[in-house]
């Protein structure tokens, strides 16, 4: 067995508690640099480098090389000429990109399977093993890596300098999760050497504010108290009580992943660059269409760009539209992880927009918000479980409600919450104007003090410890 890399116990990743404790010393010097531009992103370059140094040495030395290597494809394609090197230049760093990811994701999982072949064909030899720990957002870098090179290519984006390349792919508040960023939406403003200012004080209390409610409240709480315990063992649990850890795992990872982009926004507002919105209320859709436009938004859409529109999208009838479909999603179940459950995960939807789109030529439209949640929540199934065989017998679970509730649970806290995000998700754009005015009427001084009590009271209620980011992992 091969390892690769130090792995450090404790790290300083945004989410860390410990963050705050050396990014606040660094925006006061960041700050003061505002009139030295390229230092001050200089500066911020060094600064993650350090950051992503104290998870592992190894990533921080593979994103440097890696960084170079595209900005080195990138110069080559400008300079050449002829149309068909250009082209090749291009999908070699594509390949390139992927090549490096699937390498660090994906060997074992291939491994595996072409061992299982070799053996059914009744030969001894099996594919080594390789112990190795993936590079915290080497998804999240490789596509907009990818991004990148299209843009040069196709798009005539102007080449980056490898300083600010770097600084686009180690961007400190997206590069363990997200959002995918393209260039012109960071690296056009990562480019620019006129000086920063940091965003509102109000969206960036709010923005906190939401990370702590979300993250370290509501997705730690709905973790520990139903999710885990009910998926680490489900045959031990009512059939109820497997639909309800169904619902609340639909809760806990928007709330996870929502509020983590919560904070990342939060972090790019306080260095004065704005980052898009990953998510919009997914779970307000009326059907599977509409919620993709809305969840992981980043992710869904450089799918549809990258990898479904390329394949033809539905320009080709609808029986090649289907298949473009099915292709595009189990690709995105695979980038989730290499795993039988998260690519059946992907053709699950896959199968529920195909049946979709042929609904809608009958009229179709709309299957409203209620059903795209439960099958939504079905397909949440497969992706927290362990495994695929894990995930059927799940579902096979669901329809037994012998067994007597078990009173560890907190079922009528969970049953009252569903209903009571749905208002608020329902009401969020009057909630959120309330409070803004709200704060707008108070004297600057005094605005921090709301916000102050609203953390102070999630943080009480909040389980001990932080547990790990879901998507941290992909």
């Amino acid at each position: 067995m091969i390892k690769f890399f130090l792995h450090r116990k404790i790290n300083l990743i945004i989410a860390s508690p410990e963050f705050p404790i050396v990014f606040l010393p660094f925006l006061a010097i960041y700050w003061s640099l505002r009139r030295m531009v390229r230092c001050q992103k200089g500066f911020l370059l060094v600064f993650g480098y350090l950051i992503y140094g104290t998870v592992s040495i190894g990533f921080a030395a593979t994103l440097a090389a890696f960084s170079g290597f595209v900005w080195l494809v990138a110069f080559l394609i400008v300079r050449e000429r002829v149309a068909i090197k250009k082209n090749i230049l291009f999908w070699t760093g594509v390949i390139g990109g992927l090549a490096l990811l699937g390498f660090f994701k994906y060997f074992n999982f291939f491994g595996q399977q072409a061992s299982a072949l070799i053996s059914i064909l009744g030969l001894e030899w099996a594919v080594p093993v390789v112990d190795l720990l993936l590079p915290l957002g080497i998804s999240f870098y490789v596509f907009q890596s990818i991004s990148y090179l299209y843009a040069i290519r196709y798009q005539s984006f102007k080449v980056a300098s490898l300083p600010d390349l770097s600084l686009y792919l180690c961007f400190l508040p997206t590069l363990v999760a997200g959002p995918i960023c393209r260039p012109t939406e960071l690296l056009t403003k990562l480019s620019s050497d006129l000086p920063r200012s940091w965003g509102h004080l109000n969206e960036i209390l709010l923005l906190i504010t939401s990370f702590v409610v979300k993250k370290v409240w509501l997705a730690s709480w709905l973790a520990q108290s139903v999710v885990n315990p009910v998926f680490a063992d489900p045959g031990a649990f009512n059939g109820s009580e497997l639909v309800l850890a169904a619902f609340s795992y639909a809760l806990q990872i928007f709330f996870d992943f929502s509020g983590y982009t919560d904070l990342a926004k939060a972090a790019a507002l306080l260095l004065g660059y704005n980052i898009p919105d990953n998510f919009n209320l997914p779970y307000l859709s009326e059907n599977l269409s509409e919620f993709w436009s809305r969840w992981h938004i980043s992710l869904s859409s450089w799918i549809r760009d990258y990898i479904y529109i390329p394949l033809g999208g539905n320009r080709a009838g609808p029986w090649r539209m289907f298949i473009n479909l099915m292709i595009a999603m189990a690709l995105s179940g695979l980038w989730h992880g290499a795993s039988l459950k998260y690519i059946f995960w992907g053709v699950f939807h896959g199968i529920l927009l195909c049946v979709e789109k042929f609904l809608q030529r009958f009229g179709v439209r709309r299957i409203g918000i209620l059903p795209t949640f439960f099958l939504v929540c079905i397909g949440w199934i497969f992706f927290r479980s362990p495994t695929l065989a894990a995930s059927f017998s799940y579902l096979g679970n669901c329809l037994d409600w012998r067994a007597p509730l078990n009173p560890e649970l907190p079922h009528l806290q969970v049953v009252l919450l569903i209903p009571i995000c749905f208002l608020i998700w329902f009401k969020s754009s009057e909630i959120l104007l309330a409070v803004k005015l709200g704060l707008d009427r108070l004297p600057p001084l005094l605005r921090p003090v709301p916000i102050a009590v609203i953390i102070t009271i999630a943080l009480a209620l909040s389980p001990e410890g932080l547990p790990n980011f879901i998507y941290a992992q992909f």
